[in-house]
């Protein structure tokens, strides 16, 4: 592809090399070739594996979760325009933050809203789920830290000492 990406993830196992950017391109890292077959046309901003590799999640004009080996869609959440996404270890729940820096957090098997932490409590940079999947840890816009439990939605964060915020998004 021969456009700016704004997002690569690698496969679990290490087949399959997803970007994205103004439309999903996938490479094939054991052919060492582009798939134009698989490529979708969608503008999307950030993607998440699952743990196993099968699901894609995608966030674009909402979140899309792929299933590779159909290549169909099977989860979609169309509230919002979505920046970033990551995908839980072990259940079919994705965390995505909006442009608004809204954090949702979305069972896209039920397609349905878990959780809902909005921009005024902390908008987050970056996120990434923790091994056990029991909680998110995450940097916010002004350089924090801080650390979700999924379990009771408790959010602690701390101020890091010569950390600034322009951590890119």
């Amino acid at each position: 592809p021969r456009e700016g990406l704004a997002g690569i993830e690698l496969q679990p196992g290490g087949r399959w090399l997803a970007a994205a950017g103004r439309s999903l391109h996938f490479f094939d890292t054991i052919e060492e070739r582009w798939c134009p077959e698989r490529e979708l046309a969608l503008r999307c901003s950030d993607l998440s594996w699952s743990a196993g590799g099968r699901y894609l999640g995608i966030a674009a004009d909402g979140v899309l979760v792929l299933d590779l080996a159909t290549g169909e869609i099977v989860g979609r959440y169309e509230e919002s325009e979505f920046e970033r996404i990551a995908m839980h270890p072990h259940r079919t729940i994705v965390a995505a933050v909006s442009r608004t820096q809204d954090l949702s957090l979305y069972d896209w098997q039920r397609r349905e809203l878990l959780y809902r932490l909005p921009r005024a409590s902390l908008p987050m940079r970056r996120f990434a789920f923790s091994p056990s999947g029991e909680e998110l840890a995450f940097t916010s816009a002004a350089g924090d830290v801080g650390v979700l439990r999924l379990e009771d939605g408790s959010v602690r964060h701390w101020a890091c000492p010569g950390i600034s915020s322009n951590l890119p998004v």
